[in-house]
């Protein structure tokens, strides 16, 4: 668990919900595209580092221009393009043209946050890069902010603060919140 502070916000509607609606639209449009890259190469799954996907998973015989990384994920071999056949080139351009996932920073830009950065002892540096974060809790968006954070833009270090639409929680809110989700999910499982 992090030991950077975060403050907790209902997400009502405004430029909160729309930051959210429009994260949520990238990351759909981004994993549609990978799933046909999938589907494409007979794939039963894909492997992402970082932001970019970097290898697949196959049931069945591995096809022609794929070949083992030596790597595996939950005991999955990972197979990645071989580079060393034309077919391998090929489906590693075709990887390597694929778009990238949206993370933590492209949710800070969208909101119009920025970089953000809090001291952090642990840093090497003494600070630490930050992000803004949502969950969707019983029916409703939480959003999560650090507290402390600043951004350092054109205009110089200003502190950060939740966009429209957003209402600040009690921890015991959203502790109440995150519960009664906890419950329903698992009342749901059962």
């Amino acid at each position: 668990m992090s030991d950077i502070e975060r403050k907790y916000y209902r997400v009502e509607g405004g430029k909160a919900l729309e930051a959210i609606k429009t994260w949520q639209e990238k990351y759909n449009d981004v994993l549609s595209i990978w799933e046909e890259f999938e589907r494409k190469y007979t794939a039963n799954g894909s492997f992402c580092l970082g932001r970019e996907l970097v290898g697949c998973y196959f049931n069945g015989p591995l096809p022609n221009g794929w070949r083992y990384s030596e790597s595996t994920l939950n005991g999955k071999p990972i197979y990645v393009p071989n580079s060393r056949t034309k077919k391998g080139k090929a489906i590693k351009d075709d990887m390597k043209s694929l778009p990238t996932m949206p993370d933590g920073f492209t949710f800070d830009a969208i909101l119009g946050l920025g970089v953000m950065q809090v001291k952090h002892a642990m840093s090497p540096s003494g600070i630490a890069l930050v992000h803004a974060s949502f969950e969707y809790l019983d029916g409703q968006y939480v959003l999560s902010l650090p507290v402390g954070a600043v951004t350092d833009d054109a205009s110089g270090p200003s502190s950060i603060t939740p966009p429209d639409g957003c209402r600040g929680l009690l921890m015991s809110e959203y502790w109440t919140i995150k519960e009664a989700a906890a419950k329903k999910a698992k009342e749901k499982a059962a």
